[in-house]
Protein backbone atom coordinates (compact mmCIF):
# COMPACT_ATOMS: atom_id res chain seq x y z
CA UNK A 1 0.00 0.00 0.00
CA UNK A 2 1.24 3.16 -0.80
CA UNK A 3 2.04 5.87 1.38
CA UNK A 4 -0.82 7.87 0.40
CA UNK A 5 -2.92 5.21 0.26
CA UNK A 6 -2.00 4.49 3.92
CA UNK A 7 -2.94 7.77 5.13
CA UNK A 8 -6.17 7.92 3.35
CA UNK A 9 -7.40 4.66 5.11
CA UNK A 10 -5.57 6.06 8.10
CA UNK A 11 -8.41 8.99 7.96
CA UNK A 12 -11.23 6.57 6.72
CA UNK A 13 -11.01 4.41 9.74
CA UNK A 14 -11.18 7.26 12.10
CA UNK A 15 -14.32 8.17 10.24
CA UNK A 16 -15.41 4.49 10.80
CA UNK A 17 -14.37 4.70 14.69
CA UNK A 18 -16.53 7.74 15.08
CA UNK A 19 -19.65 6.04 13.36
CA UNK A 20 -18.92 2.51 15.17
CA UNK A 21 -18.84 1.14 11.78
CA UNK A 22 -17.07 -1.67 10.32
CA UNK A 23 -15.77 -1.91 6.68
CA UNK A 24 -17.60 -5.21 6.46
CA UNK A 25 -21.21 -2.86 6.74
CA UNK A 26 -20.18 -0.56 4.20
CA UNK A 27 -20.91 -1.39 0.14
CA UNK A 28 -17.77 -1.26 -2.18
CA UNK A 29 -17.47 1.17 -4.56
CA UNK A 30 -18.21 0.84 -8.29
CA UNK A 31 -15.06 0.38 -10.45
CA UNK A 32 -13.61 3.22 -11.89
CA UNK A 33 -13.49 4.15 -16.03
CA UNK A 34 -10.25 5.31 -17.61
CA UNK A 35 -9.36 8.65 -15.99
CA UNK A 36 -9.81 11.56 -18.47
CA UNK A 37 -6.13 13.08 -18.01
CA UNK A 38 -2.88 12.12 -16.45
CA UNK A 39 -1.90 14.27 -13.55
CA UNK A 40 1.36 15.71 -13.54
CA UNK A 41 1.97 14.73 -10.07
CA UNK A 42 2.02 17.87 -8.35
CA UNK A 43 -1.04 17.34 -5.96
CA UNK A 44 -3.73 19.94 -6.39
CA UNK A 45 -3.98 23.43 -5.97
CA UNK A 46 -6.78 24.88 -3.87
CA UNK A 47 -7.58 28.81 -4.33
CA UNK A 48 -9.11 30.65 -1.44
CA UNK A 49 -10.74 34.26 -1.88
CA UNK A 50 -9.62 36.13 0.55
CA UNK A 51 -10.72 39.97 2.06
CA UNK A 52 -7.79 40.77 4.08
CA UNK A 53 -4.26 39.18 2.67
CA UNK A 54 -2.30 39.62 5.66
CA UNK A 55 -4.18 37.95 8.03
CA UNK A 56 -5.23 35.07 5.65
CA UNK A 57 -1.42 34.72 5.15
CA UNK A 58 -0.33 34.95 8.64
CA UNK A 59 -2.71 32.10 9.50
CA UNK A 60 -1.51 29.59 6.93
CA UNK A 61 2.20 30.48 7.47
CA UNK A 62 2.76 31.42 11.08
CA UNK A 63 -0.49 29.65 12.77
CA UNK A 64 -0.36 26.41 10.93
CA UNK A 65 3.30 26.49 9.93
CA UNK A 66 2.73 25.27 6.00
CA UNK A 67 5.87 26.62 3.97
CA UNK A 68 5.86 29.82 2.30
CA UNK A 69 6.10 29.44 -1.96
CA UNK A 70 5.11 33.07 -2.90
CA UNK A 71 3.71 35.99 -1.36
CA UNK A 72 2.35 39.25 -2.48
CA UNK A 73 -0.35 41.84 -1.67
CA UNK A 74 -2.53 40.12 -4.49
CA UNK A 75 -1.83 35.68 -4.29
CA UNK A 76 0.61 33.71 -0.94
CA UNK A 77 0.69 30.38 -2.26
CA UNK A 78 1.45 27.41 0.48
CA UNK A 79 2.90 23.98 0.04
CA UNK A 80 0.48 21.18 1.66
CA UNK A 81 2.07 18.10 1.53
CA UNK A 82 2.42 17.54 -2.67
CA UNK A 83 -0.73 20.17 -2.98
CA UNK A 84 -0.91 23.91 -2.51
CA UNK A 85 -2.83 26.38 -0.97
CA UNK A 86 -3.07 29.55 -2.96
CA UNK A 87 -4.60 32.89 -1.41
CA UNK A 88 -6.29 35.22 -4.05
CA UNK A 89 -7.01 38.98 -2.49
CA UNK A 90 -10.37 39.96 -3.36
CA UNK A 91 -11.05 43.39 -3.57
CA UNK A 92 -14.04 44.15 -2.11
CA UNK A 93 -15.04 44.13 1.03
CA UNK A 94 -16.04 41.27 3.57
CA UNK A 95 -19.77 40.24 4.05
CA UNK A 96 -21.59 38.13 6.50
CA UNK A 97 -22.10 34.44 5.24
CA UNK A 98 -22.50 31.27 6.77
CA UNK A 99 -18.96 29.19 6.81
CA UNK A 100 -20.80 26.01 8.69
CA UNK A 101 -20.12 22.66 6.61
CA UNK A 102 -23.46 21.75 5.86
CA UNK A 103 -24.65 25.14 5.38
CA UNK A 104 -24.24 25.76 1.73
CA UNK A 105 -23.60 23.58 -1.42
CA UNK A 106 -19.80 23.70 -2.47
CA UNK A 107 -16.20 23.98 -1.57
CA UNK A 108 -16.70 23.63 2.88
CA UNK A 109 -13.95 22.20 4.05
CA UNK A 110 -9.61 21.63 3.78
CA UNK A 111 -8.28 18.81 5.74
CA UNK A 112 -4.86 19.05 6.24
CA UNK A 113 -2.12 16.81 8.00
CA UNK A 114 0.42 17.87 10.44
CA UNK A 115 3.26 16.45 12.73
CA UNK A 116 2.32 16.83 15.74
CA UNK A 117 -0.40 18.86 18.05
CA UNK A 118 1.52 20.52 20.08
CA UNK A 119 3.60 22.76 18.44
CA UNK A 120 0.61 24.23 16.13
CA UNK A 121 -1.39 24.76 19.73
CA UNK A 122 1.60 26.51 20.64
CA UNK A 123 1.43 28.65 18.27
CA UNK A 124 -1.82 29.19 18.31
CA UNK A 125 -2.07 29.81 22.07
CA UNK A 126 1.33 32.63 21.42
CA UNK A 127 -0.86 34.29 18.75
CA UNK A 128 -3.80 34.86 21.06
CA UNK A 129 -6.22 32.28 19.22
CA UNK A 130 -7.86 29.15 21.40
CA UNK A 131 -5.80 26.22 20.24
CA UNK A 132 -7.59 23.68 18.57
CA UNK A 133 -9.14 20.30 20.93
CA UNK A 134 -7.77 17.50 19.85
CA UNK A 135 -9.21 14.22 20.20
CA UNK A 136 -7.05 11.29 21.80
CA UNK A 137 -4.70 9.45 19.85
CA UNK A 138 -5.86 6.65 17.76
CA UNK A 139 -4.94 3.82 15.70
CA UNK A 140 -0.61 2.54 15.80
CA UNK A 141 -0.17 5.67 13.98
CA UNK A 142 -0.97 7.54 17.29
CA UNK A 143 -3.37 10.22 15.06
CA UNK A 144 -5.47 13.21 16.50
CA UNK A 145 -8.38 15.17 14.93
CA UNK A 146 -9.31 18.80 15.83
CA UNK A 147 -11.14 21.41 13.88
CA UNK A 148 -10.69 24.82 13.53
CA UNK A 149 -11.10 28.13 11.17
CA UNK A 150 -9.14 30.53 9.33
CA UNK A 151 -9.51 34.43 10.06
CA UNK A 152 -12.36 34.16 6.74
CA UNK A 153 -13.64 31.48 8.72
CA UNK A 154 -12.96 28.75 6.55
CA UNK A 155 -13.75 25.62 8.54
CA UNK A 156 -10.01 23.53 8.42
CA UNK A 157 -9.60 19.89 9.63
CA UNK A 158 -6.45 19.17 11.13
CA UNK A 159 -5.07 15.58 11.29
CA UNK A 160 -2.05 15.32 13.92
CA UNK A 161 0.31 12.87 13.94
CA UNK A 162 2.65 12.26 17.12
CA UNK A 163 5.21 11.04 14.96
CA UNK A 164 5.68 11.48 10.93
CA UNK A 165 4.34 8.47 9.41
CA UNK A 166 6.05 6.20 7.00
CA UNK A 167 6.21 8.26 3.37
CA UNK A 168 5.56 11.62 5.29
CA UNK A 169 2.65 14.06 5.43
CA UNK A 170 1.95 13.99 2.02
CA UNK A 171 -2.03 13.87 1.91
CA UNK A 172 -4.30 16.73 1.70
CA UNK A 173 -8.24 16.72 0.97
CA UNK A 174 -11.28 19.13 0.46
CA UNK A 175 -14.40 18.48 0.94
CA UNK A 176 -17.73 20.07 -0.04
CA UNK A 177 -21.23 19.77 0.25
CA UNK A 178 -22.93 18.87 -2.60
CA UNK A 179 -27.19 18.67 -3.49
CA UNK A 180 -27.24 15.63 -5.08
CA UNK A 181 -24.82 12.41 -4.53
CA UNK A 182 -25.39 10.55 -7.32
CA UNK A 183 -24.72 13.16 -9.87
CA UNK A 184 -21.43 14.54 -8.15
CA UNK A 185 -20.25 10.60 -7.89
CA UNK A 186 -21.13 10.89 -11.98
CA UNK A 187 -19.19 13.39 -12.74
CA UNK A 188 -15.71 12.76 -11.01
CA UNK A 189 -15.97 8.86 -11.29
CA UNK A 190 -17.41 9.17 -14.86
CA UNK A 191 -16.34 12.43 -16.18
CA UNK A 192 -13.22 13.07 -14.57
CA UNK A 193 -12.20 9.49 -13.92
CA UNK A 194 -10.77 9.94 -10.75
CA UNK A 195 -10.52 6.25 -8.20
CA UNK A 196 -13.50 6.44 -5.90
CA UNK A 197 -12.77 5.03 -2.58
CA UNK A 198 -15.04 3.59 0.04
CA UNK A 199 -18.08 5.45 1.02
CA UNK A 200 -18.14 6.13 5.11
CA UNK A 201 -21.15 7.08 6.96
CA UNK A 202 -20.95 10.16 8.71
CA UNK A 203 -21.77 10.17 12.00
CA UNK A 204 -25.64 10.95 12.65
CA UNK A 205 -25.17 13.55 14.83
CA UNK A 206 -23.42 15.42 11.77
CA UNK A 207 -25.81 14.65 9.22
CA UNK A 208 -28.37 11.89 9.27
CA UNK A 209 -28.39 8.93 6.78
CA UNK A 210 -25.29 10.34 4.86
CA UNK A 211 -22.58 8.92 2.95
CA UNK A 212 -19.15 10.60 2.68
CA UNK A 213 -17.98 9.73 -1.02
CA UNK A 214 -13.88 10.37 -1.58
CA UNK A 215 -12.05 10.60 -4.79
CA UNK A 216 -8.31 10.10 -5.12
CA UNK A 217 -6.93 13.15 -7.32
CA UNK A 218 -3.28 12.72 -7.71
CA UNK A 219 -2.02 12.46 -3.97
CA UNK A 220 -5.08 14.41 -2.40
CA UNK A 221 -8.66 13.35 -1.69
CA UNK A 222 -11.42 15.02 -3.11
CA UNK A 223 -14.73 13.89 -0.61
CA UNK A 224 -18.67 15.18 -0.35
CA UNK A 225 -21.44 14.41 1.43
CA UNK A 226 -25.12 15.29 0.06
CA UNK A 227 -27.25 15.40 3.89
CA UNK A 228 -31.25 15.99 3.45
CA UNK A 229 -33.01 19.27 2.52
CA UNK A 230 -32.32 22.06 -0.14
CA UNK A 231 -29.41 24.54 0.52
CA UNK A 232 -28.07 27.61 -1.59
CA UNK A 233 -24.53 27.69 -3.05
CA UNK A 234 -22.42 29.71 -3.58
CA UNK A 235 -21.58 31.72 -7.19
CA UNK A 236 -19.14 29.75 -9.57
CA UNK A 237 -17.58 32.87 -10.63
CA UNK A 238 -13.64 32.48 -8.62
CA UNK A 239 -14.22 36.54 -7.48
CA UNK A 240 -17.71 36.71 -7.22
CA UNK A 241 -17.80 35.65 -3.45
CA UNK A 242 -15.22 34.83 -0.69
CA UNK A 243 -13.97 31.47 0.51
CA UNK A 244 -12.68 27.98 -1.24
CA UNK A 245 -13.45 28.73 -4.97
CA UNK A 246 -11.40 26.21 -7.09
CA UNK A 247 -9.51 23.25 -7.51
CA UNK A 248 -6.77 23.29 -9.85
CA UNK A 249 -4.75 19.71 -10.69
CA UNK A 250 -1.77 20.21 -13.31
CA UNK A 251 -1.90 17.41 -16.13
CA UNK A 252 0.65 16.16 -18.41
CA UNK A 253 -0.93 16.67 -21.66
CA UNK A 254 -3.44 19.64 -21.87
CA UNK A 255 -4.96 18.66 -25.02
CA UNK A 256 -5.50 15.10 -24.92
CA UNK A 257 -7.43 15.97 -21.75
CA UNK A 258 -9.56 18.28 -23.12
CA UNK A 259 -10.24 16.07 -26.46
CA UNK A 260 -11.33 13.48 -23.79
CA UNK A 261 -13.08 15.51 -21.53
CA UNK A 262 -15.47 16.99 -24.55
CA UNK A 263 -15.71 13.14 -25.96
CA UNK A 264 -17.54 12.66 -22.41
CA UNK A 265 -19.74 15.40 -23.14
CA UNK A 266 -18.31 17.54 -20.62
CA UNK A 267 -19.07 21.77 -20.77
CA UNK A 268 -15.91 23.36 -20.53
CA UNK A 269 -16.28 26.88 -19.33
CA UNK A 270 -12.97 28.09 -20.41
CA UNK A 271 -10.16 26.86 -23.01
CA UNK A 272 -7.13 27.94 -23.59
CA UNK A 273 -3.79 26.82 -24.55
CA UNK A 274 -2.45 26.70 -20.48
CA UNK A 275 -5.72 25.78 -18.93
CA UNK A 276 -9.38 24.19 -19.32
CA UNK A 277 -12.43 24.89 -16.34
CA UNK A 278 -15.28 23.05 -16.17
CA UNK A 279 -18.39 22.67 -13.27
CA UNK A 280 -19.17 19.91 -11.25
CA UNK A 281 -23.00 19.33 -11.07
CA UNK A 282 -23.10 22.50 -8.54
CA UNK A 283 -21.19 25.09 -9.87
CA UNK A 284 -17.67 24.03 -8.25
CA UNK A 285 -14.68 25.24 -10.27
CA UNK A 286 -12.48 22.35 -11.66
CA UNK A 287 -9.20 23.50 -13.42
CA UNK A 288 -6.72 21.44 -15.53
CA UNK A 289 -3.54 23.72 -16.26
CA UNK A 290 -0.81 22.25 -18.81
CA UNK A 291 2.08 20.80 -16.24
CA UNK A 292 2.42 24.71 -14.13
CA UNK A 293 -0.81 25.78 -12.64
CA UNK A 294 -1.66 29.72 -13.12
Amino acid sequence: MSSITKLQAIIAAASLAVCGTSPGQITAPPSTPTPAFTSAGRGIEVGIAVSDMHRAASFYRDILGLREIDQSDATSVYAVGASTIRLHALARPATSRDTSVMAVNGFRLLTILIEGPQAVSKRFVDAGLTAPQFSAATGPEQFRLAFTADPEGNVIELVAFDKSPPGGLTGFQVGLTVSDASASRDFYGQMLGLTSRTPLPLPPTIAKDTLQYMFRADTAMIKFWAPPGTRTRNPPQIDAALGIRYISIAVTDLQSATSELRSRGATLTETSATRVRLADPDGNIIELTAGERR
